[in-house]
């Protein structure tokens, strides 16, 4: 068994004749008051102005600088922590592979960047799976299953590098997990690809926990360990 480096990621005129009249100045200041509030997330109405792109697609750990002018100060966010993040001066620092929305914001609305999160290495896809998922869902999406156990079933040709996935199932019949078999050939590929897509959670011997998510955007545990001398197991919990 090879050893299993862990790699980590270092962290938006008036008219004089309806001026005179009392009730349709009020009216038309409410209506303009809707309109703007209606309006405001648009670059124009923001004051904000976009110098470098409005969509940046990164590598996990990659930065990208925003470039904006205002009128006034501009204040970031971002949407999900997890996929990128950003600093007070705008610069963009992708974590997980994913896609998320950086906002700048100043006293008179907000505009927007895309941030897309790509990966490096993709040694197989992450298998389809989610609270509540049945077998039925799991037939409509990958097909009748190569090996049909008690409570579970087996796919034996579900990626090159990831050959066998199998899913095993609750006593109600919803799915407990999912898991892939990985051999230790791409043990430094497989590496990889874990540090890419989840943060790791914790450590105990040979087993690593990570986790999808961040919060409330939690929503799967993968678990990666030795299955024996040649393979890795990786499985795919549901978060409760």
């Amino acid at each position: 068994m090879k050893n299993f480096k862990i790699k980590r990621n270092p962290e938006i005129q008036r008219n004089s004749k309806i001026y005179k009249n009392p009730f349709l100045v009020y009216f038309l200041t409410v209506l303009v008051c809707v309109v703007c509030s209606c309006t405001k997330g648009n670059d124009g109405d923001s004051g904000i102005t976009l110098k470098s792109a409005d969509s940046v697609t990164l590598h996990s750990g990659e930065t990208s600088q925003i470039e904006a002018t205002s009128s006034d100060t501009i204040n970031y966010s971002t949407q999900n922590k997890f996929n990128a993040t950003v600093s007070k001066t705008g610069l963009i620092k992708a974590n997980y592979v994913g896609k998320t929305t950086i906002n700048l914001k100043n006293s008179h609305g907000l505009t927007s960047v895309k941030v897309a999160v790509i990966p490096r290495i993709s040694l197989y896809p992450e298998p389809y799976i989610f609270k509540g998922m049945r077998k039925d869902d799991v037939i409509a999406k990958y097909g009748q299953p190569n090996a049909t156990m008690s409570s579970a079933i087996a796919y034996t040709a579900y990626s090159a590098k990831a050959p066998i996935l199998m899913y095993t199932f609750n006593q109600d019949g919803s799915v407990m997990g999912a898991s892939v078999t990985v051999s230790t050939t791409y043990t430094e590929d497989l590496s990889q690809h874990m540090a890419e897509r989840y943060f790791l959670y914790k450590t105990e011997g040979s087993t690593f926990t990570y986790i999808n998510g961040l919060s409330s955007n939690l929503t799967l545990w993968i678990i990666l360990k030795p299955y024996n001398t040649n393979t890795w197991l990786v499985s795919y919990i549901p978060s409760e």
